[in-house]
């Protein structure tokens, strides 16, 4: 991957692309028409990054995500139904 965090939540993530050797990333300030493709090829040729990758992709796929997602959703309306919070928020 080759990150050129833009704004928001964006910095965060490709500190963490970086961080997890996924990939690279780098200012927009910083782009050029000789950086980019530079920072592609990088990324390409060298096997760290597509191994870990691959290790990320085969750990999310191995985690049940869909489940998780439902089960803490719902946790929150139950929670919430608890407190009022729900029911006043129907009305």
């Amino acid at each position: 991957m080759v990150a050129i965090p833009l704004g928001n939540d964006q910095p965060g993530v490709a500190a963490r692309i970086r961080y997890h050797q996924l990939g690279v990333s780098f200012p927009s300030k910083q782009l050029s028409i000789e950086r980019l493709p530079q920072a592609l090829t990088d990324v390409l040729n060298h096997e760290i990054y597509s191994n870990n990758v691959q290790k990320f992709a085969h750990e999310i796929r191995s985690e049940p995500g869909l489940a998780l997602a439902a089960n803490a959703i719902e946790q929150l309306m139950t929670n919430q139904q608890k407190s009022g919070k729900y029911a006043k928020a129907q009305h």
